[in-house]
């Protein structure tokens, strides 16, 4: 419920902070692996962030 409400990350720093947050839950998320798939990749060198 919580984690619906937090403003979507705007840059990688954020984009990495929300990740560490979340994954401190992820045991609680079920499909955490599939929903942060698409953040993980958006952290590699040749990847733009949109």
């Amino acid at each position: 419920d919580k984690l619906d409400k937090l403003p979507p990350p705007k840059n990688i720093t954020q984009l990495r902070a929300f990740l560490e947050l979340v994954s401190y839950y992820r045991r609680f998320i079920k499909g955490f692996s599939k929903k942060a798939g698409p953040l993980l990749k958006l952290l590699k060198k040749d990847e733009d962030f949109k």
